[in-house]
């Protein structure tokens, strides 16, 4: 019921939301990339990968953000599985997704996150 986040060190999650709607501020922590932020972009995206040998994967139902930049942190290889959430305003936080991928584009980085909805009858995160 607490993940890590910034130099406040753990969060209290309280909460779950399904999914939140382009323009939210979300908040995430990875393994390796350690704390970052970013805005959703899009939700119900089809996020598109092609493997070494051609073969082209699918995957649709993801949410799509645009990464933030920030000192302490980014997203890297090694943090998929990691919990996004959002500030609730009322001293803790909700969580709303997992860490699936990250496109490099320069400087428009883009975060990929599969929503809680989409989970949720497999997995029940612990809350306060």
């Amino acid at each position: 019921n607490k993940v890590y986040g910034s130099q406040s060190g753990l969060r209290n999650i309280s909460g779950t939301k399904d999914e939140v709607p382009p323009g939210t501020f979300i908040l995430k922590y990875g393994f390796v990339g350690k704390y970052c932020r970013g805005t959703v972009e899009e939700n119900n995206a089809t996020a598109i990968n092609r493997l070494p040998n051609g073969t082209i994967i699918r995957v649709t139902g993801m949410s799509k953000a645009v990464l933030e930049s920030n000192p302490e942190g980014t997203s890297e290889e090694g943090d998929s599985g990691g919990p996004y959430y959002i500030n609730n305003g009322m001293g803790g936080y909700t969580f709303v997704g997992v860490h699936a991928g990250l496109d490099n584009l320069g400087s428009n980085k883009r975060l990929w996150f599969t929503p809680y909805k989409c989970f949720k009858t497999w997995f029940t995160p612990d809350t306060n």
